[in-house]
């Protein structure tokens, strides 16, 4: 199947958004994830004294 140049263009674009998009979810999911889970230990930590910290 032969594309057009103005329809690779348009793959193009529409790949690099996918790619974008799935990039952004990656880095979200990790932050929300690992780094959240982080901030949580730290917060029951000090307020908690040591008492409650797995």
């Amino acid at each position: 199947m032969r594309l057009s140049p103005r329809q690779r263009r348009w793959l193009k674009r529409f790949a690099i958004l996918l790619l974008l998009r799935v990039v952004i979810g990656v880095v979200l999911y990790y932050i929300i994830t690992y780094k959240f889970r982080e901030v949580t230990q730290y917060v029951v930590r000090k307020e908690s004294k040591g008492l409650y910290c797995v």
